[in-house]
């Protein structure tokens, strides 16, 4: 009897700790290679952004929108208004000047998976 329970609770700590330590190694909610830079071309002006060809892709793995805005994009705000703007939205800017943002693919409040238009 006593073995039984023992038994039970290895079972039940083993489990609860497979639970809290997921294995996330090329799933999403972790680190996703999606593709070298020069996959990903820039868009500068908004009627340059093409889904799949410039400016905005669709990355299934990794369920995002990566947008890649060139370094000569206009923004309304400028200095350090921009960067903290830049900062608070995770927006990236790159070594050649570009920026990188990522957009889940998931309506955070529905739930629904969201087109991009």
């Amino acid at each position: 009897m006593l073995a039984v329970w023992g038994l039970s609770a290895t079972a039940a700590v083993a489990g609860a700790l497979d639970m809290l330590y997921p294995n996330l190694a090329g799933q999403f909610g972790s680190t996703i290679t999606v593709g070298k830079k020069t996959d990903f071309p820039a868009a500068s002006k908004l009627t340059d952004y093409q889904l799949n060809v410039k400016g905005i892709f669709y990355e299934q793995s990794a369920k995002t929108y990566i947008v890649h805005m060139a370094a000569d994009t206009q923004f309304l705000l400028s200095g350090t208004l921009l960067q903290n703007q830049l900062d608070s939205e995770s927006i990236v800017k790159d070594s050649d000047g570009s920026y990188w943002a990522s957009l889940y693919q998931k309506c955070v409040h529905l739930g629904c998976t969201v087109p991009f238009r």
